[in-house]
């Protein structure tokens, strides 16, 4: 962003000093418009209308006086040796960290030479960067890793329900129940089958289709379902079976005696 000052200045060529000039030192207005004030820092860039060159502030003197960091030297503009009165000029405020160069706005002086000037000078220092990395490329940057994969769909369907059980009496104490395998449509597999006896859960079986049961009452009617659970991290578990009935008898050991509680019929020893 240029700054810009009411007023001309006065250079000569061959000196670094610029100095405002008071057009009407009779007006007390004008001459405080003249004034370098604070506007005016180290490191600015100086420009008259229609001249050639930059110039870097080198040092501010006074309100009206500043050094540059090179003699002026604009021979197709001003006289040299002598001071030439009447100049329009710029002072510009380089923003630009990486660069150095100016900024410019609408309405700025020598606008054209302040971008060509910025322009040669990003030119240069690509070429001095060029010149210390041997001219290479830069490096490809890594592959981005892929995305995370997306989680597995969660298993919430149980198997189905143990379609037939059935028990076997094998002494006056023990049964043996037996039952034809679930399937499940979740994804997983069945894992395994969880017994009842009269409602109260007495076992679980991990492989296999059937469970001895002991420790029982002789000539005793006992009730047997089955429900199957499956490999689910959170195991869903089946209704359970259809209940059969058994009834101990020391009698009919090896003998397969009970009859499914739906059927609501005795069968008899074989």
């Amino acid at each position: 962003m240029s700054q810009y000052r009411i007023g001309t200045v006065s250079v000569t060529n061959g000196s670094a000093i610029v100095t405002a000039v008071d057009p009407d030192p009779a007006d007390a207005l004008i001459s405080a418009q003249q004034k370098w004030l604070t506007e005016a820092k180290v490191g600015y860039l100086f420009v008259v209308a229609g001249g050639a060159q930059l110039y870097t502030v080198l040092t501010v003197d006074s309100d009206t006086q500043l050094t540059l960091s090179a003699p002026f030297a604009e021979a197709s503009t001003v006289v040299s040796g002598v001071p030439n009165i009447g100049f329009e000029y710029a002072l510009v405020r380089d923003f630009s960290i990486n660069f150095g160069f100016p900024l410019v706005t609408l309405g700025d002086i020598a606008t054209a030479l302040i971008i060509e000037q910025a322009m040669r000078q990003v030119d240069g220092e690509f070429i001095t960067f060029n010149a210390l990395v041997g001219g290479a490329t830069p490096a490809t940057p890594p592959t981005p890793p892929p995305p995370p994969a997306s989680p597995p769909a969660i298993d919430i369907d149980p198997p189905s329900v143990p379609p037939v059980v059935y028990a076997t009496v094998t002494g006056d104490t023990t049964t043996t129940v037996s039952w034809l395998a679930s399937t499940d449509a979740g994804g997983g597999t069945v894992a395994g089958y969880r017994v009842f006896r009269d409602g109260t859960f007495i076992g679980e079986v991990l492989a296999g289709l059937i469970y001895s049961d002991s420790g029982l009452v002789a000539a005793t009617q006992y009730s047997y379902t089955v429900s199957a659970f499956d490999n689910a991290t959170q195991a869903n578990v089946s209704a359970e079976s259809m209940p059969f009935v058994a009834l101990t008898d020391a009698a009919a050991a090896g003998a397969y005696r009970g009859y499914p509680y739906s059927i609501k019929r005795y069968r008899g020893r074989r």
